[in-house]
């Protein structure tokens, strides 16, 4: 894979109601998402095709439900001091 420096490499999905995000997004963009045991939970990884691109986690009491994402950096330390918000 070629690297491109910002690309968003990860998502995730914290959500109250995983099963139900699970059967909107999956069926939105045709991604398929497998429980894998993670501790003493299962973790719901998002695959599009071959690749694990996220996964689906359950969201804490209190904590609205959101996405986070991952971006790809030579420097992290470098980079995190160009970061700007949108």
């Amino acid at each position: 894979m070629a690297y491109t420096h910002g690309k968003f490499v990860w998502f995730e999905h914290v959500s109250h109601d995983v099963s139900g995000a699970r059967r909107f997004y999956d069926t939105l963009f045709g991604w398929k998402s497998d429980g894998v045991p993670v501790g003493g939970s299962t973790y719901h990884m998002i695959m599009s095709g071959a690749d694990g691109i996220g996964g689906y986690r359950q969201a804490m009491p209190g904590v609205p439900n959101h996405w986070v994402r991952a971006g790809r950096a030579r420097h992290v330390y470098g980079s995190a001091g160009t970061a700007r918000p949108t």
